[in-house]
């Protein structure tokens, strides 16, 4: 993978993004790098699956710390990192918040996203505690959380959310969905292969006659 950064610099460039947003003293530069090559290994994974030219060139793929869409991953994976292979929940907590920070995306560390994602101009969006599934688009505004009881969706497969869309509670959404500008989808199942859209108070669905895995993935 091709990086405009090693990864020893990285780990100093995140630690002093956090000395500067929370200034109380402490250092994490080395609880950073333990976890930089696992992040970087999954970052790889991802990004090689991506069908656009701001991730790979000639064939390579390609990681820009100066690409907020690769940050905001970054990101998230790292807290996710801290939590899940260190259980460090305040630098988790904290590199979750720095993220909101600088790309208004709110991912807490405990989220499970997939293996495959990818995040379009993500700034206003929540992803919550759903089942998520591989080839996941994400664009700017997009709602995923639970309901009243705490029940939260499952997506399938090649799902895309378009800007101010919305998956909400006990919601099974399925493979290669478009769910369009706006919509939102609460306490509902929808089938697989089908544009989603709100009229009024109802939920409809037209054919969806191409594959989101095949167009925006490897």
């Amino acid at each position: 993978m091709d990086k405009n950064i090693s990864i020893r610099d990285l780990s100093i460039y995140v630690n002093k993004q956090l000395t500067q947003v929370f200034p109380d003293g402490s250092d994490y530069e080395k609880t950073i790098h333990n976890q930089m090559n696992y992040v970087m290994e999954r970052i790889d994974y991802c990004f090689s699956r991506i069908n656009n030219k701001y991730y790979s060139k000639n064939g390579i793929t390609v990681f820009d710390y100066l690409n907020s869409d690769h940050y905001a991953s970054f990101l998230y994976l790292l807290s996710n990192a801290l939590w899940y292979n260190e259980q460090k929940h305040i630098i988790a907590k904290k590199v979750y918040y720095l993220n909101k920070v600088m790309h208004g995306i709110d991912i807490f560390y405990e989220v499970e996203l997939p293996r495959i994602f990818q995040f379009t101009h993500p700034v206003g969006t929540v992803l919550g505690r759903a089942h998520y599934s591989d080839y996941l688009m994400i664009s700017h505004g997009v709602t995923i959380g639970g309901n009243k009881d705490l029940e939260y969706p499952e997506i399938g497969e090649g799902v895309y959310f378009y800007a101010g869309s919305a998956a909400i509670g006990r919601s099974k959404i399925g493979s290669n969905n478009l769910i369009s500008i706006g919509t939102i989808v609460r306490d509902t199942d929808t089938p697989k292969d089908v544009l989603v859209y709100n009229q009024e108070t109802d939920t409809r669905y037209k054919d969806n006659k191409w594959s989101v895995k095949e167009r925006y993935f490897k």
